[in-house]
């Protein structure tokens, strides 16, 4: 039995790794397109009005005041999105879509600002979204890993298929998810309450 434990712990953390190859490659593909638009594209929906409003308070010395359930909403939407995902049969195929748009997203919003504002824009952007995408970042990838695992099980038995390693939503799945989700409360917080008191300190 302990045998066969081993041999399904290798199993998953070779799965695993391969998981993590396919999300990073995204990753990467989106921050190189998000490098690429941001001079030529101009999306709304990216989040750049906000930073903008933001670099404009700092600049002038006062402290931008952020809104709250805003922040809560940018922090949380990808990692519930990809969640979600995690309980759908073919999630799987959106996952890393989700993750090469987060990427997107952010390198858009970083290359925008050195674009718009050169090196103040990219100090602006090293203060307000480096310190909390550092973090954000593995839990994504955290959270996605979990999902993927599940959503590809979940694909197996539509298929009349039995996953060879441990059931769909298993312990570890719980604790990937859970701890990526509380982990992103940190993000959270960096943004909401030190990252405006820093802007007046350092721009």
């Amino acid at each position: 039995m302990t045998r066969i434990r081993k041999g399904a712990t290798r199993k998953i953390n070779a799965r695993d790794l391969q998981i993590y190859i396919k999300l990073t490659i995204f990753f990467v593909v989106g921050i190189i397109l998000g490098c690429v638009a941001a001079g030529k594209i101009d999306l709304a929906l990216t989040g750049t009005a906000i930073l903008e409003e933001y670099f404009y308070n700092a600049v002038s010395g006062r402290a931008p005041k952020p809104d709250v359930y805003d922040v809560l909403f940018r922090t949380y939407v990808f990692p519930c999105l990809i969640l979600l995902c995690g309980y759908m049969t073919f999630g799987g195929l959106l996952l890393p879509l989700l993750v090469g748009a987060r990427s997107f997203q952010i390198s858009y919003i970083i290359s925008f600002l050195v674009m718009r504002h050169g090196r103040s824009g990219l100090l602006f952007a090293c203060l307000a979204v480096l310190p909390t995408q550092i973090i954000a970042v593995p839990c994504l990838l955290r959270i996605s890993c979990a999902c993927s695992r599940s959503s590809s099980a979940l694909m197996c038995f539509s298929f009349g298929r039995i996953p060879d390693a441990f059931p769909v939503y298993d312990k570890p799945f719980y604790i990937d998810v859970i701890s990526g989700l509380l982990m992103l409360v940190f993000p959270f917080a960096i943004e909401t309450f030190l990252i405006p008191e820093l802007f007046p300190l350092c721009m």
